[in-house]
Formats: C-alpha cells, sequence, structure tokens
C-alpha cells in the first residue's frame, strides 16, 4: 500500500515589521491610481435598490448606479445584478474617495440612462 503526504500551503501577508500576520488582503490599487475611463473586472458584493457594489481590486468598493446598469430603464435591480456576479466595469468618476463606476461603455461621458 502507498502512502501518499499532501501538503498545503496557506499564504499571508505580513503586516508591517512586526512579523504578525494580517487576515486583511491587500488591495491591488489605491484610489489614487484609478484613471476615469479604465475597465476593470469584479464581482457584485451586495446589491441595494439605487446600485450595486463592486469589488474591482480598489481599496474602496465602487458603486454602480441603477441608471449606470444598462441600457434603458431598470425596474428591479435585482433581474439585472446577484451578489457574487462576475461584471465588467468602467470607472465613471472619483470624487472624495467615492468611486462611480458604469456597466456601459457609452455612459461614461454622460449621465444615466434613458427611461
Amino acid at each position: 500500500t502507498a502512502c501518499q503526504l499532501i501538503t498545503r500551503v496557506f499564504v499571508m501577508p505580513f503586516s508591517g515589521s512586526s512579523g504578525r500576520l494580517s487576515r486583511m488582503p491587500r488591495a491591488a490599487m489605491s484610489v489614487d491610481e484609478l484613471e476615469i475611463g479604465q475597465k476593470y473586472e469584479g464581482t457584485v458584493d451586495f446589491v441595494k435598490p439605487f446600485g450595486a457594489f463592486v469589488d474591482f481590486g480598489c481599496e474602496s468598493k465602487g458603486l454602480v448606479h441603477v441608471s449606470q446598469l444598462r441600457d434603458g430603464f431598470v425596474g428591479n435591480i435585482n433581474d439585472v445584478v446577484q451578489r457574487g456576479q462576475a461584471v465588467e466595469v468602467w470607472v465613471k468618476s472619483v470624487d472624495d474617495g467615492r468611486i462611480g463606476l458604469t456597466m456601459v461603455e457609452s455612459k461614461l461621458q454622460g449621465g444615466g440612462g434613458s427611461r
């Protein structure tokens, strides 16, 4: 009978010079690094009636306002996006650390969608 040795390695970032493990994942980029019009892939973190918050690798999540989810009117946001859904987003605005995103590239220049 052969015996197998299975090894699992877990990598966690260190917290500063103390050498202690940090359970907080490190952000891939800061808000200051964002550029208007840049495209990212992200995941819907949570959905509210006014929009969806998307984790796209920045230190802060971005908001896709309901008017920026698709062309046309959105009657029920849950018909368009769900928590955990992979989405493509573009940075529409950055204001005082708040990140505005859109899922419709053509809406980068203008406001909301048509009703």
